[in-house]
């Protein structure tokens, strides 16, 4: 008998890198601050700047809220979308300096922040007299739904630690250690009664949760030549450390042509969660009132892999061998982002942003 693959693969806004902004200046200019990141968030933008800030300082971001919308393409038929909108918190951000004495000039932070999170739900329903069993004459009172309900955070927790070069150049690195937890449930049940009085049924759920927890490192350059500063950053891969999960598969029906029985259930399954090399770069240059922030970042392509790594199991119906393998993969990118100062008097500043999140 041959081996069936049934793969879940991690989606929806996993790979979106640059949806969350830490620090009230990086916010409001996009977190294009690569190379002119101005307090502490710069242990996540670039901790190569922070030895160059005359006073280190606590920063906690303020709680505010922020809308989330988010559709499926033909997520329930073709010509259907799934769609799903909140309002949440937004991710929280502190960081504050650590002084030694034997330190002298030298800069050393810590950082916790929320890198990825999110919590949604798409479902749609049906009920309806339409022809969908073509072996069965005329139409079939028909019910049927499908429901996705996704849950993730990624914390992450790092230490800086920051140097210059001169008096314009500053050198750091943040090591940071990362707790990610993601759970996810999928369901569609479909339901026929047919002129006959026998009912056809399809079921098909998936669900599967893991912990994992894993380390990397960034390290940043930060130059500055007043009016214009520069920077630029690498980010390693990810190192697994530990982690664990459970996937469950249950596939179901009847009453067609064919009866399918396929159910398993794995508990205590390794993880491993896997990211890629990131390279950034930026700059700022004030003239006069106006102050124009430029940054990019590109983001290597992460190969498939599997995130629980599963045994395969027999269906219970025709024996086949199945996986149930969790998969993730992700493309090589590029986000950019312009970000405009104007500085209206001493204490006022009106800033705005445009960034790319592929």
């Amino acid at each position: 008998s041959g081996i069936i693959l049934i793969q879940f693969t991690l989606s929806a806004q996993e790979n979106n890198y640059w949806y969350i902004q830490y620090g009230t200046r990086s916010t409001l200019l996009g977190g294009a601050v690569i190379g002119s990141v101005s307090d502490l968030s710069a242990t996540f933008y670039n901790p190569g700047a922070i030895a160059l800030f005359p006073d280190v300082k606590f920063i906690l971001s303020a709680q505010v809220y922020q809308l989330d919308n988010y559709t499926i393409k033909d997520g329930a038929a073709e010509g259907k979308d799934l769609e799903y909108s909140s309002v949440v918190p937004s991710p929280n951000f502190v960081a504050f300096d650590i002084d030694f004495d034997f330190l002298g000039d030298d800069k050393l932070a810590f950082s916790l922040l929320t890198r990825q999170n999110a919590d949604l739900e798409f479902s749609t329903r049906i009920i309806d007299s339409i022809d969908v069993i073509e072996s069965s004459p005329g139409k079939e009172n028909f019910a049927g739904g499908t429901n996705l309900e996704k849950k993730f955070n990624d914390v992450w927790g790092g230490i800086t630690y920051s140097s210059t070069l001169g008096e314009k150049i500053g050198i750091g690195i943040t090591g940071y250690v990362s707790y990610r937890s993601h759970s996810a449930t999928t369901l569609t049940i479909l339901q026929a009664l047919q002129s006959n009085g026998d009912i056809a049924s399809y079921s098909d759920i998936n669900n599967f949760k893991f912990n994992n927890c894993r380390t990397l490192a960034k390290a940043g350059i930060g130059i500055n030549l007043k009016p214009l500063t520069l920077g630029a950053t690498v980010t390693t891969p990810s190192l697994n450390l530990f982690g664990s999960g459970s996937v469950g598969t249950h596939f179901f029906v009847s009453g067609v042509d064919t009866n399918i029985f396929e159910s398993n259930y794995q508990d205590d399954v390794k993880s491993r969660y896997n990211s890629s090399w990131v390279v950034g770069a930026g700059g700022a240059y004030r003239l006069d009132k106006f102050k124009l922030h430029i940054s990019a970042e590109w983001y290597d392509a992460i190969e498939k892999f599997n995130v629980l790594d599963t045994e395969s199991y027999l269906s219970q119906s025709s024996g086949e061998q199945l996986t149930n393998d969790l998969t993730h993969e992700a493309e090589s990118v590029i986000n950019y982002g312009l970000g405009l100062d104007y500085y209206a008097n001493d204490e006022l500043i009106f800033s705005f942003s445009i960034t790319s999140d592929e």
